[in-house]
């Protein structure tokens, strides 16, 4: 199993523009330059550490054959954030959406501003 950092401690601070729209979501992607190139794996441990989050915060594991933005769907389900660690595995036999050649997180955030502290781990095979 070869051990891929997909993110290191980083902190995210979602905002809204305008606060008093009922319903806003605030969506924070990974940046191209940090996504895993995973094309050499089909089974993935992802390990997530959370050290602090406020508001409400799910978190998405996504993955794609290209780096077109579009093409990008979610691997396992969202994850609602809160501080811990938890493992999730994304298995080519099992996988929401088998894994491609690269991964990425996106958070969302739902109706208040919202920051989340955690790092991204994953074991390939």
């Amino acid at each position: 199993m070869k051990p891929i950092l997909l993110s290191d401690w980083v902190t995210v601070r979602g905002t809204y523009a305008a606060l008093a729209y009922v319903g806003a979501v605030a969506t924070v992607t990974q940046g191209e330059t940090s996504w895993a190139d995973v094309g050499d794996y089909e089974d993935l441990v992802i390990y997530l550490d959370v050290k602090e989050v406020t508001g409400t915060v799910t978190l998405q594991l996504q993955t794609s054959p290209s780096r077109d933005d579009v093409s990008f769907l979610a691997m396992v389900p969202p994850v609602a954030l809160t501080t811990g660690t938890r493992v999730m595995l994304a298995l080519a036999k099992y996988a929401f959406v088998p894994v491609s050649r690269y991964v990425r997180w996106q958070l969302v955030g739902l109706g208040t501003p919202y920051d989340a502290t955690f790092r991204v781990f994953i074991g390939a095979s």
